[in-house]
């Protein structure tokens, strides 16, 4: 199950459209969320003018992440950088987090693999020009790219998305 906060209605300034992303941590405890304005700009670190803006307490900002919800299934555990991606992904009812970034820190690879034990990690990559996403690929056990002409798993229909998981799903059990 997704949770989010809306703003509801449209507001009188469209820049103001917003969902709110709650991002708890292991036992319940609320710890930050992302506001995502959906007709600002793609802006990076958290500029108060773009789309993505993301808060965390302090004490948890090395270790935050979407989706803790997600993580109590067997089998792998899908890893993307955005929530939007990581909503896509688990409707196609696999396990999938949100790391809100594409070079998680130490602490954030230890903890999501502390946390998990022994299953395996998959990062599912934007498909970008500046090749970030390959960044978050070499951070886990493997990594995989959305259908070709997608730029990432986001952005793909349900159909297609769920192919593309079928898919990656069959690949993981022949390794």
């Amino acid at each position: 199950m997704h949770r989010c906060w809306s703003t509801g209605p449209l507001p009188d300034s469209p820049m103001e459209e917003c969902v709110i992303f709650p991002f708890v941590a292991p036992g319940g405890r609320f710890i930050g969320h992302q506001r995502y304005f959906w007709r600002r700009p793609k802006l990076r670190s958290n500029d108060e003018q773009g789309r993505y803006i993301s808060t965390f307490l302090p004490e948890c900002k090395l270790t935050a992440f979407y989706g803790w919800p997600n993580c109590f299934g067997h089998g792998p555990l899908f890893i993307t950088e955005g929530i939007w991606d990581s909503i896509r992904v688990n409707n196609c009812h696999v396990d999938c987090i949100a790391l809100l970034c594409n070079s998680p820190s130490k602490q954030l690879k230890q903890y999501i693999r502390m946390m998990l034990g022994g299953r395996p990690l998959v990062a599912l990559i934007d498909r970008d020009q500046n090749k970030a996403g390959e960044k978050l690929g070499r951070a886990f056990d493997y990594a995989y790219e959305p259908t070709e002409g997608y730029e990432d798993f986001g952005a793909m229909s349900h159909d297609v998305c769920f192919a593309r998981m079928t898919e990656i799903l069959t690949d993981l059990r022949c390794r």
